[in-house]
């Protein structure tokens, strides 16, 4: 609802889909090399966090890279956004990518924590 009110307030006419209604076609599976998601997590449910990343990794070739970015929570970047349904701190990131992936890399850039993870399972 706030995506589609924001385009409108824009002047920007489209489609808006749930990332959790996210059919794959017209793409194969293991179509991309990388995939990334940058700012997006912490706008859903924790409970969708699983079926998210399963897309990721859907999507994805089995050597490829999957590139992911948060924002901190230790620096207060998050208080005040009513859009944001989920606070990452780096253990609670940390925990949420060692359940997918075997290699995982983590690191932080400005507000941000990033990670690389290879779609390995």
């Amino acid at each position: 609802d706030v995506a589609i009110k924001k385009l409108k307030e824009a002047g920007i006419s489209g489609e808006v889909k749930n990332l959790l209604d996210f059919n794959i076609e017209p793409f194969a599976e293991g179509d991309f090399d990388a995939v990334i998601l940058s700012h997006v997590l912490e706008h859903f449910e924790e409970k969708d966090l699983d079926k998210i990343i399963q897309i990721l990794k859907q999507l994805c070739k089995k050597d490829g890279k999957i590139f992911i970015g948060v924002p901190k929570l230790e620096e207060g970047y998050i208080d005040g956004c009513l859009e944001h349904k989920i606070e990452f701190n780096a253990d609670s990131f940390t925990k949420l990518l060692n359940k997918h992936f075997k290699k995982v890399h983590i690191g932080t850039v400005g507000h941000s924590y990033a990670c690389m993870a290879t779609n390995i399972d």
